[in-house]
């Protein structure tokens, strides 16, 4: 059952996502998974777990969704069929137009970096051309609709996603969550998470030669980079209590 749109069953449960970080609760939704306090991270853009906790405590619902060790990395990469010492990005998400797919192809097009497109359009093989027609059609994997996206984050050094408009992607977190770095537009609402030059970059959507940059500017591999902390030390510090904080404060100001 979904959390917050059913009566929770016990108050030790009830206690457990009282504390689950904000930032979960929009990355995914926590629910309970029949017994045993089990609660599923589940995918939105899917309804599938991407990743579930037993006996969950807050600090296990912080972890939850993470980034790979070194042999998970391994691993993920050799089923993926990704160079082991290959930058690689990837890309989250359906309607490839208005999620800015075709300036992040013309933005990898010019590195060396590879791209894990994970979602669906209409158009796919239109975006296929694209990176045939510019010589790196063997560097942009489009790997369809994926019930779990976890082992995707996991495999990548960094989330790509120049949409042309965004209130607020889920993938921003989620791919933060897991230690990755973000490239994300001045148009997206996930761009107010990102430091430039700390934890990603906030380009303009359609500015391909700024993607570009930005795309040379990341870490060559997130997993123990301070860039990919910085990703996912920003997300964790997004609590409830924090939150309840700033908005109490906005509203003494307004008041004052």
């Amino acid at each position: 059952m979904l959390l917050g749109m059913a009566t929770l069953e016990s108050p030790a449960e009830a206690s457990v996502v009282a504390q689950v970080p904000k930032q979960l609760y929009i990355a995914g939704v926590w629910r309970d998974a029949t017994g045993g306090g089990t609660l599923d991270v589940v995918d939105p853009s899917t309804g599938e777990a991407i990743a579930a906790v037993a006996d969950a405590t807050p600090e296990d619902a912080m972890a939850a969704l993470t980034a790979a060790d070194e042999a998970q990395r391994r691993r993920l990469r050799e089923q993926y069929q990704i160079p082991q010492q290959a930058h690689c990005l990837v890309f989250v998400g359906s309607g490839f137009e208005r999620k800015g797919l075709a300036a992040a192809i013309r933005a990898v097009a010019v590195t060396d970096s590879h791209l894990l497109v994970v979602g669906k359009d209409k158009a796919e093989k239109r975006y296929r051309a694209l990176a045939q027609s510019l010589g790196c059609g063997d560097r942009i994997h489009f790997m369809g609709v994926q019930k779990q996206t976890l082992p995707f984050y996991q495999a990548a050094d960094a989330l790509l996603l120049p949409t042309l408009y965004d209130p607020f992607p889920n993938v921003i977190l989620e791919a933060m969550s897991c230690g990755l770095p973000v490239i994300t537009s001045t148009t997206c609402g996930g761009a107010e998470f990102i430091t430039p030059g700390q934890n990603g970059f906030v380009t303009d959507a359609l500015d391909v030669p700024a993607i570009t940059e930005a795309i040379r500017a990341l870490p060559r591999q997130a997993l123990g980079s301070s860039m990919g902390e910085a990703a996912r030390l920003r997300i964790m510090t997004a609590t409830p209590a924090h939150l309840s904080e700033q908005l109490i404060s906005l509203y003494n100001r307004l008041l004052d």
